[in-house]
């Protein structure tokens, strides 16, 4: 009992005199102070930058599609097989084939006030990162971006109309394709007018421009498809989104 009395006084006398030292030199230690503050203040700020802001903004940003989207910039042929063969690469989240630059534009009709010429068409599958929840479930649905839905003045569940034009033996040919609209991308990953597709019906364009029937387009004219193998050949990049997880 008394040693703990003992010690408790010990301790208090030695807290009574530490403070009685530092209010005796209390320049030098307001200036020592004032250093450990100047020193570790802008510690604990990039501690916390580190931690807070930048590990968010890190976070952001690996869960963007846009900053996991891998695009070639060149031009080639790539079959089905081999774009296959890269889904099936453990590094690959999502790859999709593109087909030539010509043959992703055709316009968007709702109606004569609404209309988009030369709108862009993008072809997307099963989980698609860019496209997140929304999903096609035939090739008679398409998801517009906000700024297409926008100047065809149509929501989900709307009727459009994809109209593309072609040359063939000195005819002019129109191909027609009705599309439902399945959704309406936010703006945030892509906000120029554009329509997301099945791949499907990306080559059927593709095959209507380049001389070939395409009954998907209500075109019978032209040289049969039997022979025609997919390929995809895209410039300036062939593959996009490309998902490194």
């Amino acid at each position: 009992m008394n040693s703990d009395k003992s010690c408790s006084s010990k301790l208090l006398l030695l807290l009574k005199l530490s403070i009685q030292d530092l209010w005796h030199d209390r320049t030098v230690s307001f200036c020592i102070t004032s250093s450990l503050i100047a020193v570790i203040a802008p510690l604990l700020l990039l501690f916390g930058l580190k931690f807070g802001i930048v590990s968010q903004l890190q976070d952001e940003l690996a869960r963007d599609p846009r900053n996991l989207e891998i695009k070639m910039l060149s031009s080639g042929n790539f079959t089905a097989e081999w774009i296959t063969k890269l889904r099936e690469k453990s590094g690959v989240g999502f790859a999709i084939g593109q087909t030539r630059s010509l043959n992703t534009l055709a316009d968007l009709i709702k109606d004569k006030n609404h209309f988009i010429e030369s709108a862009e068409v993008i072809p997307t599958a099963e989980d698609d990162p860019l496209l997140g929840d929304l999903q096609l479930t035939n090739s008679h649905e398409a998801i517009l971006t906000t700024e297409a839905a926008r100047q065809l003045a149509v929501i989900k569940g709307d009727t459009i109309h994809l109209r593309v034009i072609r040359q063939l033996n000195e005819h002019r040919e129109w191909g027609n394709k009705r599309l439902t609209v399945a959704g309406v991308l936010p703006p945030t990953y892509f906000n120029r007018p554009a329509l997301f597709v099945s791949e499907s019906l990306l080559l059927s364009l593709e095959h209507f421009r380049d001389g070939y029937i395409s009954l998907e387009l209500g075109i019978e004219t032209g040289a049969p498809l039997d022979y025609k193998k997919a390929i995809f050949s895209r410039d300036p990049f062939v593959m996009r989104r490309i998902s490194m997880w």
